[in-house]
């Protein structure tokens, strides 16, 4: 049986309205003739399909499959053919007139779609209704749990910046007092080494030959023992203190000849000593 394209659009409706809330369908239009093959998921008939014979076929989409759910043959007439559609009050009127749409319908089972689709509806709005104020109490925890986390992580780095800051604060302190001691230890260390450098200084360094006094010389002299003990030593006639006294030049030229006697590197002024004292 072929339907019109109200009883075709009939059709659809009434296999949305026995269709549970939420259902998925998969609906497929062939036409042989014009080679058309076109699939929605609209339970609704395309307005741009050209004029000709339909085969409609209804499959029920799952996650897992497909599965077949009505079919029907419906004949699209000529744009300039089609029809208005009454309006729904007339169209109401139509339906409590009659007992039979078309020829196909009765009237009941329309009613009965309609209030089981008012139902649905009402279902799908509570769903809604629902489904929107979870959504909402579920996004409003989810605010409010970021904002807790990022006061937490804010405190978190705050309290390691704290941290830090006292760590290298007492380390600076440490180091500070570490370059004190050190400070210390060196001039320690400055006043040993000047110290032992002074004492190896007088041990390597021999102090000064004490120069000659002329007075000590003069006392020496004035012993008479003194006197003849240095003029047969030496071989040098001493004159007498008063005169040595007051003879400067005197006194300096036996003391010169002395000494470079003394002081001779080579030894031969003392052996020419030593012979005149043994002769």
């Amino acid at each position: 049986m072929i339907l019109d394209l109200k009883e075709a659009k009939r059709a659809l409706q009434a296999i949305s309205a026995n269709s549970e809330a939420g259902t998925k369908f998969r609906v497929s239009f062939t036409n042989a003739k014009a080679n058309i093959l076109h699939s929605q998921n609209v339970l609704k008939i395309p307005t741009w399909l050209p004029s000709g014979d339909y085969t409609v076929e209804v499959f029920q989409v799952s996650e897992e499959e497909e599965s077949p759910r009505s079919g029907f043959e419906f004949r699209l007439p000529n744009k300039n053919q089609i029809q208005p559609e009454e309006p729904p009050e007339a169209a109401s009127s139509n339906l409590q007139n009659t007992n039979v749409l078309d020829g196909s319908i009765p009237v009941s089972a329309l009613n009965a779609l309609l209030a089981l689709r008012k139902e649905d509806q009402k279902e799908i709005d509570q769903r809604k209704e629902s489904d929107r104020l979870i959504w909402e109490a579920k996004i409003n925890s989810l605010i409010e749990s970021h904002k807790n986390e990022i006061e937490r992580i804010k405190e978190s780095y705050k309290n390691e910046i704290e941290r830090l800051n006292s760590t290298h604060k007492f380390e600076l302190a440490l180091t500070q007092g570490n370059l004190n001691k050190l400070e210390e230890a060196k001039e320690q260390l400055t006043k040993s080494i000047e110290s032992r450098l002074r004492k190896e200084q007088k041990y390597l360094v021999p102090e000064p030959p004490t120069s000659f006094d002329v007075n000590t010389i003069t006392q020496l002299l004035s012993h008479p023992l003194a006197s003849v003990f240095i003029s047969k030593l030496f071989g040098v006639e001493i004159p007498a203190v008063p005169a040595l006294a007051g003879n400067p030049q005197a006194l300096q030229s036996i003391i010169s000849e002395v000494t470079n006697m003394l002081g001779s590197g080579e030894g031969g002024g003392l052996s020419e000593l030593l012979n005149r004292r043994t002769e």
